[in-house]
């Protein structure tokens, strides 16, 4: 036999007392005088043995009732030798070989009634180390879809090694997988031939079958933690640019998931300014939402960074998504001309113009400038009345010239060997000799203009934007004349003539390239600027001295990716850069062969990386959504011995060990407890009832109001009635922390028909919308639950000044009690100074200076507060405040805090502390740094 609470035996010795207590009452005999003693002494003999043996007999049958409590309370097991999976093994060695396995994945966050799977896991990991007899092995590990140790395998340790294993983890942002903690439990528990068990302390998810869970030795039982039914959960799955998305308007695709059909509110936030919130309808499964950014203006790549909330739920951790994208920026073009006429019709800058930025639009996605060659020579401004350098351009065209300024010529030159792309355009009085003081860097020569024309175009090589080419009709393109190219070494031809001369040359120099187009564009000189292939030539030219830079950039990494950057030939590697993690830790890394790579990424968030030449790029981090840890839905056959999570130690014993013989024990203790009842005839019916209440105790839930203890009563009333759900624990932590209240950690969710609404002293309202109107059953036991003594607090989450709820509340008050009226609650009221002192309201915003209450009896009956107090409690996944508070800022959501325990104060003490001599003990608090 064994004990599932073998602490409780320490209490044995109180078998003890009856004895005491029968030794201690003996009286001794007084002396009477008597006439004659000779028929009481033979009465006397006859009777005295019966009457030690009916003594005795009740000393032992009290002995007996207060050793079965105490046995009873100690959980008797009867140990199961040789039956069963887990007592397989067992006769090759005493005690018990056991495999603990936590796990730390991201669903373990979930709140299940009151508290986290998680603390809730190592709660019972705790209990079932300090239950462990001395003769039992234990191996303990930490895992989600690996074991979390550098070893990656389990080994025996000391009950003390693994409570401190166990203290130390905290949940990790990893995905579940019960496959590789089983094999590695299994391969330990191989050699034992002793009683083997592994315990897995998981919720259970059926997201953790993601590999197939190894198979058991015979002998090994495997047992699992059983929860209530899953909490709705909602998630944000995905975020990032959407397919129509651009730098002019630019949109973000977010993806959001529910386990069932309800409503939410989901707000988008760029950096750390919150640019949008909107209530959403969710349903079961994925719904797809387009949400606007603002545009961006800067010159450089466009990009946008921040996350998207959905309403804190079971799951905190998946309610929030960082995203991070950028789009390339619009290459920059300058075209510098010689004819002044150039931009007139029909001149080729008159059509280049409307490509660029004609009336219609922008057909080709670069911005052009277009300049006189000699506003170039001089020094002078572009439209923007900056000073016109070719630095500042991707790309620069020589149109329409009839000779080159020399100051054109050498800042031409080295624009292109760092990068820079040329396209040389002439016009129908181009010189053959007008390029020549470029140089032999250009690939080419130019020859005399061609006389007799051309007709009809051929593509010399269909890659790149010229696989288009073959929709349009080449064989009606006339062009008048055209200069004769002579390709030099190196040199690519990428469009003839029809009769194959070559019209379109390219050739590299340094890091740029050069691109000859041998015919003018002007509407003289041929036809083609009125054939639809004009657009596409010119952005096949373009786009060849200038590739484009590639399509929306999507910065969004798993958690434990690496993030890495590498710098192009054509981009300016920096030295070092510096990278900025979410809990604002700052790392220099030095750039080794232009690439550079950052690993810390262990928490969601965004991190910033700066470099030297000052570009900046931020990466959105979030923990793999693929892994479906968000699906809080249980196995539906698990292949492990379930365990009642709350009480897992006395389960698991007591389906390890044998039977259980409480109801047996407890058994006995009534059966001594009725013999004892007839050797003491007559007894008090008083006594018996007490002694049945100490033999049949029922233990208390959160469901049923503890008479030492607060709970949380929340009414279910109206669509909006849980807006924050994990403000009540919050709240619970601080009251329990900061005062002598027990507090009972799970919160009571119930309707006004409940049978408990009479359990608890105080009842919360919550919500932002207006509820549906009461019945008159409703009404009635509201009404009376209020005349019995209960408090009503109204909370008004909305923050506004004129919402639905408020109209509800003004109008049920009415018909709930009609002889009392709402009205503010002067600042000298008790509920200002219950626990602490307070000049006035408080709440995440300010609607109303002060709160509002319904006096009924000589107290506040009902308290109502419009200033959103709940919503000033809300944390974010890191822990930091959820919601500003408007407009104090943190002292204001200090004060909310601080009424929000008045508030429960003043339902469970009354009015006692308008007593004065309360406030200098409320002074030394206050001083003494107590929030």
């Amino acid at each position: 036999m064994s004990f599932a609470n073998p602490a409780v035996l320490w209490a044995l010795p109180l078998v003890l007392a009856p004895i005491l207590l029968h030794l201690l009452s003996r009286r001794r005999a007084q002396r009477v005088r008597f006439s004659d003693l000779v028929l009481l002494r033979r009465v006397h003999a006859e009777s005295l043995p019966r009457t030690r043996l009916r003594k005795w007999l009740l000393t032992a049958v009290r002995c007996a009732i207060v050793g079965a409590l105490v046995c009873a309370y100690a959980g008797p097991v009867l140990e199961a030798r040789g039956r069963g999976v887990a007592a397989a093994g067992a006769d090759a060695g005493e005690g018990l070989d056991l495999a603990l396995l936590l796990d730390s994945s991201v669903s373990m966050g979930a709140v299940d009634r009151g508290r986290t799977r998680w603390a809730a896991a190592r709660s019972a990991a705790e209990d079932m180390l300090r239950s462990l007899r001395p003769g039992d092995r234990v191996a303990c590990a930490v895992f989600s879809d690996r074991i979390e140790n550098n070893e990656g395998k389990l080994s025996w340790m000391t009950a003390r090694e693994c409570q401190e294993l166990f203290s130390r983890s905290q949940p990790g942002w990893r995905g579940t997988d019960y496959g590789p903690a089983l094999r590695g439990a299994y391969e330990l528990l191989a050699a034992s031939r002793r009683q083997r068990a592994v315990l897995l302390l998981s919720d259970g998810a059926a997201h953790g079958l993601r590999s197939a869970l190894p198979p058991a030795e015979p002998g090994i039982a495997l047992y699992g933690l059983a929860w209530p039914k899953p909490p709705f959960n909602s998630a944000v799955s995905a975020a990032g640019p959407a397919r129509d998305s651009s730098a002019q308007k630019p949109s973000l695709r977010t993806v959001l998931w529910a386990s069932a059909a309800g409503s939410s509110a989901v707000d988008l936030w760029q950096d750390r300014a919150r640019l949008a919130g909107e209530p959403v309808a969710l349903r079961a499964g994925d719904i797809s939402l387009s949400l606007p950014l603002p545009r961006y203006s800067g010159p450089d790549a466009a990009g946008w960074s921040g996350r998207v909330e959905l309403r804190p739920d079971a799951l905190a951790a998946d309610d929030v998504f960082f995203y991070s994208f950028r789009h390339p920026r619009r290459p920059r073009l300058l075209v510098l001309y010689g004819n002044p006429a150039f931009l007139k019709a029909p001149n080729s800058g008159y059509f280049l113009k409307e490509l660029f930025s004609g009336a219609k639009g922008r057909a080709l996605d670069w911005d052009a400038e277009f300049a006189g060659m000699d506003l170039l020579a001089s020094g002078g401004s572009d439209s923007s009345g900056n000073a016109l350098r070719l630095a500042d351009y991707d790309a620069a065209v020589l149109a329409d010239f009839q000779s080159l300024p020399p100051a054109v010529a050498s800042a031409v030159e080295p624009f292109v060997r760092r990068g820079g792309g040329l396209w040389i355009l002439p016009g129908s009085r181009t010189p053959p000799d007008a390029a020549a003081p470029l140089g032999p860097w250009l690939g080419v020569r130019l020859g005399e203009m061609s006389g007799s024309g051309a007709r009809g175009l051929q593509v010399e090589k269909s890659t790149g934007s010229f696989q288009v080419w073959r929709d349009f009709e080449l064989d009606k393109v006339a062009l008048a004349g055209f200069l004769r190219l002579e390709p030099q070494a190196g040199a690519k031809t990428w469009l003839r003539t029809g009769a194959g001369e070559p019209l379109l040359v390219t050739a590299e120099h340094g890091a740029g390239r050069v691109a000859v187009w041998a015919a003018p564009l002007d509407a003289v000189s041929g036809n083609l600027p009125v054939k639809p292939v004009y657009a596409a030539l010119v952005a096949s030219i373009v786009s060849l001295v200038r590739p484009p830079e590639g399509q929306v950039e999507n910065l969004a990494l798993r958690v434990g990716d690496p993030i890495t950057r590498v710098w192009g030939s054509r981009e300016a590697a920096p030295a070092r850069v510096r990278v900025r993690s979410p809990e604002g830790r700052t790392t220099a890394l030095w750039v080794r062969d232009r690439r550079v790579e950052y690993s810390l990424t262990s928490r969601p968030g965004l991190y910033a990386m700066d470099d030297d030449v000052g570009d900046s790029r931020v990466y959105g981090v979030n923990f793999d959504r693929g892994s479906g840890e968000s699906d809080l839905s249980a196995v539906a056959s698990p292949p492990w011995i379930a365990i009642d999570s709350e009480r897992a130690r006395e389960d698991f014993w007591l389906k390890v060990r044998g039977r259980d013989l409480r109801a047996a024990v407890m058994a006995a203790a009534v059966a001594f407890l009725v013999a004892e009842m007839l050797l003491c005839l007559p007894m008090s019916l008083a006594v018996v009832a007490i002694l049945a209440s100490i033999l049949w105790p029922v233990p208390a839930t959160a469901e049923t109001q503890r008479s030492d203890r607060f709970v949380w009563t929340q009414l279910k009333l109206g669509p909006g009635w849980d807006p924050y759900p994990t403000a009540p624990g919050e709240i619970d932590g601080l009251l329990a922390s900061v005062t002598s209240v027990l507090v009972e950690p799970q919160r009571r969710v119930i309707t006004l028909k409940d049978p408990d609404i009479f359990a608890s002293p105080l009842l919360i309202l919550a919500g932002r919308e207006a509820p549906a109107p009461l019945d008159a059953e409703e009404v009635k036991r509201l009404r009376g639950y209020l005349s019995a003594g209960g408090m009503l607090w109204l909370e008004d989450t909305s923050g506004s000044a004129a919402s639905s709820f408020d109209r509800w509340v003004r109008s049920t008050l009415k018909d709930l009690l009609p002889e009392a009226e709402l009205r503010a609650l002067e600042s000298d009221h008790v509920v200002f100074k219950t626990f602490f002192l307070l000049r006035g309201a408080a709440g995440r915003v300010m609607v109303r200076g002060t709160l509002e209450g319904v006096s009924w009896g000589g107290r506040a009956a009902v308290v109502y507060s419009r200033n959103d107090l709940l919503g000033a409690w809300v944390k974010d996944p890191l822990g930091r405040p959820l919601l500003p508070c408007l407009p104090g800022g943190e002292a204001q959501r200090h004060n909310a805090r601080k009424l929000t325990l008045n508030i429960i104060m003043y339902s469970l003490t009354g009015s006692y502390k308008s007593d004065a001599v309360h406030q200098p003990y409320l002074l030394q608090k206050m001083r003494s740094g107590i929030p």
